[in-house]
């Protein structure tokens, strides 16, 4: 009996891994525009995977909560930006309704200036 135990559990733990790897939930690909002035109420899209039209979702840019989010098919939100209190680049964070959640690290940048164009980059100044 000994010897059909470790083969079996090693079955299950590779069977359980590739359900993991297979997983199809969100996931958040990139932000247009990846960044904006502090002031906030701006408009951004979330574009990625998984997410779901029927449901609602709450977004969080850093530790503010967008004051309006909405899913526009399984591969956009749309978003206003909520404002910010200093210019810092911050997580975007998507939970449904369900309490499904995805987490996008340091993708948007608060700026101080409206000055700003998405073609200048981060850190670059605005043109006068």
């Amino acid at each position: 009996m000994k010897n059909l135990r470790a083969p079996a559990l090693l079955f299950v733990l590779v069977g359980l891994t590739s359900l993991v790897g297979c997983s199809k939930g969100m996931h958040i690909e990139s932000l247009k525009p990846s960044g904006g002035v502090m002031s906030g109420n701006e408009t951004v899209a979330i574009n990625g995977s998984g997410f779901k039209p029927e449901m609602g979702v709450t977004v969080y840019f850093g530790t503010e909560r967008c004051p309006t989010a909405f899913v526009e098919g399984r591969s956009k939100i749309v978003v206003t930006t909520p404002p910010y209190s200093k210019s810092t680049l911050v997580d975007v964070r998507v939970i449904t309704d369900d309490g499904e959640e995805v987490i996008l690290r340091k993708s948007f940048k608060y700026l101080h200036t409206a000055k700003w164009s998405p073609l200048d980059g981060f850190g670059a100044k605005g043109k006068k």
